[in-house]
């Protein structure tokens, strides 16, 4: 006779056996039929057990150890879904870092080529700039240079113009002269200017004559007709003392015998005045430079 298991608590005993009617299949049925409802509900679980005749043997302490070992699995499995939930958002941190890290480099490398570019054009504009500026210089200086041409050129013609016109005007006062004389009518600046030509002429002969060579001794003679020592042992020395007496030249030549009859005036005033009075001037600026005469003449034209 097959014997029917009964639900029991978690208490280790064994459970009474009671006879069933029905044959050894039918109560193995019954059995592998309850063992299955066992398995499936309330979460309990029948597993390592044995039957024996009909009989279940009691899974109280399997089940402890296997509970144990589910709750085990199942931490064991919560800390490995939670160590590669971690581990997965540690990779995409890192993911994200390099993504971000590449994007800055990308950045980087982007603006440092656009800087690059920038000065490229920076440098070419300048290039282009100093280009224009010295075609715009040489441009300039061209047109400096053709003008200044075409300047010199003109002042040439009005140059030349001139002269010719020059040649012209004095070959109508050649001619206005000429038929002047001859019909005897005197131009009085041309009288004059040939008048004080004459004087000019007749004065420096005159003294020509009177001074000779020019050597120490004429130069020691003309000190002592003018009142001055006649032993100074230089030409220069002559020269600063006549430079402190004051006489008309065209006077002292004509005065005999010297110095008795030179007149000798106290400052160049004086003799300023009697020079334009007696109309004895001689024009200073056409006597050479250097010459006894001029050492002895005196600037008059600043005592009127």
């Amino acid at each position: 006779m097959a014997t029917d298991k009964t639900n029991q608590e978690n208490t280790g005993g064994r459970v009474q056996e009671v006879d069933q009617p029905g044959s050894d299949v039918e109560d193995w049925e019954f059995v592998h039929e309850y063992s299955f409802k066992y398995q499936s509900g309330d979460n309990k679980s029948v597993d390592d057990k044995s039957v024996v005749n009909g009989v279940t043997k009691s899974p109280t302490v399997d089940n402890k150890q296997a509970n144990s070992e589910v709750t085990d699995q199942k931490e064991e499995d919560m800390t490995t879904d939670v160590d590669e939930k971690l581990a997965a958002k540690r990779e995409k941190k890192r993911e994200k870092r390099r993504a971000y890290k590449k994007r800055a480099q990308e950045r980087r490398a982007q603006e440092k080529e656009q800087e690059k570019d920038t000065v490229a054009d920076v440098a070419n504009q300048n290039e282009q700039i100093s280009d224009q500026n010295q075609q715009k210089l040489a441009e300039t200086l061209a047109e400096v240079t053709f003008a200044k041409k075409q300047i010199d050129d003109e002042i040439r013609s009005l140059q030349n113009a001139q002269k010719v016109a020059q040649n012209m005007v004095d070959k109508l006062n050649e001619e206005m002269t000429q038929k002047m004389s001859v019909l005897g009518i005197a131009n009085k600046e041309i009288d004059k200017k040939t008048q004080k030509e004459a004087f000019l002429a007749e004065l420096i002969s005159d003294w020509d004559e009177y001074f000779g060579d020019g050597d120490l001794d004429d130069w020691q003679r003309l000190c002592g007709d003018l009142g001055l020592p006649t032993d100074l042992p230089s030409k220069t020395q002559c020269r600063k003392a006549i430079r402190t007496v004051h006489v008309n030249i065209r006077q002292f030549l004509d005065a005999v015998p010297k110095p008795e009859t030179v007149i000798f005036f106290k400052n160049v005033y004086k003799l300023a005045h009697w020079s334009r009075k007696s109309k004895k001037l001689v024009p200073k600026d056409l006597i050479t430079r250097g010459t006894p005469m001029r050492a002895l003449m005196r600037e008059l034209s600043r005592c009127y």
